[in-house]
């Protein structure tokens, strides 16, 4: 026991020099802002700014706000069909987040009755808005050119802004969404949820992704017979699955469902 105590004291001494020196950091600059081991902390009358911000120490006050386009907004939902030969299935979705200004989206795919052993699929996807950021052009996920305009060329939108167009694949055709009366994206699924370890499930695939179209001025369809909740107006959601091994355009149809929350989401 005494040599322990005698240990103490002894460091006890040692750590009095350090002591002294941190003590020494603790020092105001102004009125406005305390020092405080050199890292400043502003006060509650100073404004924050997200430049201020470390991530690390106070990620809470960070955010990422939506910028809907649309009926492309947080909390959207859109429910039909999808079709596959002669089979369809019943798909709903959900969007989660929006950034018009970074031309993305993200949200969830669900499917019904295409496996007998898991008889509802949940993927969560990304969605690239083309626009400034991206083109019509894919150059990935084993897209030709060829491809991409076959594709879009399916959609009645696209060739409504693009019969004065001798170059169908334009860059430059959206870059004022305000003039446009269609959104067109690709979505890319990456995982299932709630388990995103599952990335293959036998019987589906997510490998491929979407050309996808929401078409504000679609007529109304007899979507409703195949699913009755579904309303037979409003903007329309159609897109076609590419995989260069899948079955060709595999074609959603979906139609906006009547939202029952508000646009809160947020990411951070």
């Amino acid at each position: 026991m005494p040599i322990q105590h005698s240990t103490e004291l002894t460091l006890t001494k040692s750590l009095q020099p350090k002591l002294s020196q941190n003590s020494k950091r603790l020092k105001r600059r102004s009125s406005s802002e305390l020092i405080t081991n050199d890292v400043a902390v502003p006060t509650k009358q100073q404004k924050i700014s997200h430049e201020s911000i470390d991530p690390f120490i106070d990620i809470t006050r960070l955010r990422i706000p939506s910028t809907p386009l649309g009926c492309l907004s947080p909390g959207a939902s859109f429910k039909g069909i999808q079709r596959s030969g002669w089979q369809s299935y019943h798909v709903k979705v959900d969007i989660q987040d929006v950034s018009i200004t970074n031309s993305q989206a993200s949200g969830y795919l669900t499917i019904d009755g295409l496996t007998r052993n898991q008889p509802t699929i949940t993927t969560f996807f990304t969605a690239e808005i083309i626009g400034n950021k991206y083109g019509f052009r894919t150059s990935k996920y084993d897209a030709t050119a060829s491809d991409d305009l076959r594709h879009w060329s399916k959609f009645e939108a696209f060739k409504r802004i693009t019969k004065k167009d001798d170059n169908k694949m334009t860059y430059d055709l959206l870059k004022d969404f305000t003039h446009t009366r269609a959104i067109f994206m690709r979505w890319k699924e990456y995982f299932c949820v709630p388990d995103s370890s599952i990335k293959d499930i036998p019987g589906a695939s997510f490998d491929g992704f979407y050309y996808v179209c929401i078409d504000l001025d679609c007529p109304p369809t007899s979507l409703s017979n195949c699913h009755p909740s579904v309303p037979s107006s409003g903007p329309h959601l159609s897109g076609y699955y590419f995989h260069p091994h899948s079955e060709p355009f595999q074609e959603l149809n979906l139609r906006e469902l009547p939202k029952t929350t508000s646009d809160t989401f947020e990411f951070r």
